[in-house]
């Protein structure tokens, strides 16, 4: 029996930066090392990253690449500094 993961397309837009015509992507998959994945791609040249679990932060995650332009060789450096920035962020003030 093969089983065939589904993915859904949350979002999905095409702008142009820099002469460049980027496309992004926001789907939730099955996968279980992370549900959302977002997707950056120009051309030939294609990025696909795991977001998590939290559809907060993948559509934030989702907003910020598409706003800033980010490119698909980018894409795993940006979602890091995403991830490292909502941690420090997130953390409590006072305990």
């Amino acid at each position: 029996m093969e089983i065939k993961e589904e993915r859904r397309i949350l979002a999905d837009e095409t702008a142009l930066y820099g002469g460049m015509l980027l496309r992004y992507r926001l789907i939730d998959t099955e996968d279980a090392a992370g549900r959302f994945h977002l997707i950056a791609a120009n051309g030939a040249e294609y990025a696909e990253i795991s977001v998590g679990d939290d559809i907060c932060f993948a559509a934030d995650c989702y907003r910020s690449v598409r706003d800033g332009g980010v490119t698909p060789c980018t894409l795993d450096e940006i979602v890091a500094d995403l991830r490292a920035t909502t941690s420090n962020f997130g953390k409590a003030l006072y305990k």
